[in-house]
């Protein structure tokens, strides 16, 4: 793979600019990944599957004397009524209607898990989430929704950074405050991409390569180096077939509780345990400054990967301890008991909207990645 093809594929990704589950980016980032398999002699297939989209009609404050403050909801919260919630704003955990959270970021984005607690043991009737991305990246850094379906909670809106100081002299002065958010939900098509590649051997057990492919913006870093790996392998293996039958599969639904990744397990429900393993390219490796987080079911699954990686110069990684709950999809393998080897990293955009090629992609780093990849996985596979 050349360091042009990688920034080929790369900037066709940047290109599609809005790459959330069903938004026509997502449908456009589905025919892209076909006609590069067609372009590679090879025939994958688009995967639909219904898909229940939130649509936000209306997600403001309003606070007094009538400055509006705009964000977006948290997408796994309900809306408020239709004529709003109205009441003094004050810190969280105070007797104020509408709690102000904060939190210190991960990435840019604070932990979910953070922001669960608070939800499920808070007495506001509201909540604002004040994005901590300007000890980052200033701005609005999106959670994810992991219970995106069965919302639970009291409202949520997230608000950029730069609504800091205003929000918090509100919520000191405990100023009277109007919340509205206001969603319709339209019955939509998400899609994955699923490739299957037939081993020469029918005795060995298939391998699978996965990868989100959707995002809450264009998040060229967080999803780019998934994509440009997953591509290479498929390039490679359409030229030298592999010994073992291997399943690609790009998800949608990364942002929404990994819904993709469950529809391909529905789908192929004997590979969660029968697959010899299963290669997880998660989020933001690709991008400048980014440590690596190395996950794997074993220590002998993930060596040969970390040996690639160290012949490539690269020996800044962590790794999740062996047995605990890996990040990304890789849970969802993890959870049925499946063999996988995973990787992930940091990202300084992280779920931000700045995440774009330009800004965010250390291009020298994702080759050097894409070269371990080819130079483990293919002897992995055909031994």
């Amino acid at each position: 793979m050349s360091a042009k093809q990688i920034l080929a594929d790369l900037t066709a990704f940047d290109s599609i600019l809005n790459h959330r589950t069903a938004a026509p980016g997502d449908l456009e980032t589905s025919r892209w990944l076909i006609e590069a398999c067609k372009s590679a002699g090879l025939t994958a297939q688009l995967r639909e599957f219904p898909f229940a989209r939130r649509e936000i009609s209306v997600a403001r404050l309003e606070l007094k004397g009538g400055a509006v403050i705009k964000g977006v909801p948290l997408f796994d919260a309900q809306d408020t009524h239709s004529h709003g919630i109205e009441g003094q704003l004050g810190e969280s955990g105070s007797d104020a209607p509408i709690g102000l959270v904060r939190f210190t970021p991960q990435g840019a984005v604070p932990p979910n898990t953070m922001l669960d607690a608070v939800r499920k043991s808070t007495s506001h009737a509201a909540l604002i989430a004040l994005s901590a991305a300007e000890t980052v990246v200033p701005g609005l850094a999106l959670h994810n929704a992991d219970h995106y379906g069965t919302p639970f909670g009291p409202p949520v809106l997230q608000v950029a950074s730069e609504s800091r100081s205003v929000l918090e002299t509100a919520a000191k002065n405990r100023e009277s405050v109007s919340l509205l958010i206001s969603s319709r939900w339209e019955q939509a098509r998400a899609t994955n991409v699923d490739l299957i590649i037939q081993g020469t051997d029918p005795k060995s057990p298939a391998v699978v390569i996965y990868t989100p492919k959707s995002a809450w913006w264009t998040c060229t870093a967080e999803r780019g180096g998934g994509l440009v790996v997953w591509l290479a392998l498929m390039r490679y293996f359409a030229k030298n077939p592999p010994q073992a039958t291997m399943h690609f599969t790009a998800n949608s639904g990364h942002e929404l509780g990994h819904l993709g990744m469950r529809r391909f397990l529905a789908e192929y429900p004997e590979l969660a345990l029968k697959a010899e393993f299963w290669v997880h390219l998660g989020a933001n490796f690709a991008t400048k400054g980014s440590r690596l987080l190395l996950q794997a079911d074993t220590a002998e699954r993930l060596a040969p990967l970390i040996e690639a990686l160290k012949k490539q110069g690269i020996t800044d990684y962590q790794t999740t301890p062996f047995g605990q709950m890996p990040l990304g999809e890789a849970k969802n393998i993890h959870e049925q008991g499946g063999c996988y080897v995973s990787m992930l990293g940091g990202n300084r955009w992280f779920h931000h909207p700045e995440d774009r090629l330009a800004t965010s992609v250390d291009l020298e780093r994702c080759v050097s990645i894409v070269a371990a990849y080819l130079d483990c996985i293919p002897a992995l596979i055909n031994t």
